[in-house]
């Protein structure tokens, strides 16, 4: 086995176990987006007052330095690329058991040009 290919002993539970990460961060993504929705709509109406401590709070709550906006705008980041690099894994180990599986077949052939027809 050279550095270039990957050796997958069990096809059957890496197709399980990557189509389960996969699930589950659609799921996951799914609930934070309802989540940041639910969030979003909650800051609409301002529960923090509009005292000065109110806007003052509100002005540290929602800076992009570690507060809520920077919260809202890259958790869903991170969750969007998980999902897609989960994806990609279980692609890569269809694609990869494709890939052996046509190799496999290739040399399980019988050169009938050789032999000639095979009889029953």
């Amino acid at each position: 086995m050279s550095e270039e290919q990957t050796y997958i002993a069990d096809y059957g539970a890496a197709m399980i176990a990557t189509g389960r990460a996969y699930n589950t961060a659609k799921d996951m993504q799914t609930n934070l987006t309802n989540l940041f929705g639910r969030i979003v709509g909650l800051q609409a109406s301002r529960p923090w007052g509009t005292s000065e401590a109110g806007d003052a709070f509100g002005r540290i709550y929602h800076t992009d330095k570690g507060g809520a906006d920077f919260v809202l705008s890259n958790g869903s980041k991170v969750i969007d690329a998980m999902t897609k690099t989960l994806s990609l894994a279980a692609t890569a180990v269809r694609d990869s058991t494709a890939l052996d599986e046509q190799q496999a077949s290739s040399l399980f052939q019988v050169p009938t040009d050789i032999l000639g027809p095979l009889s029953a």
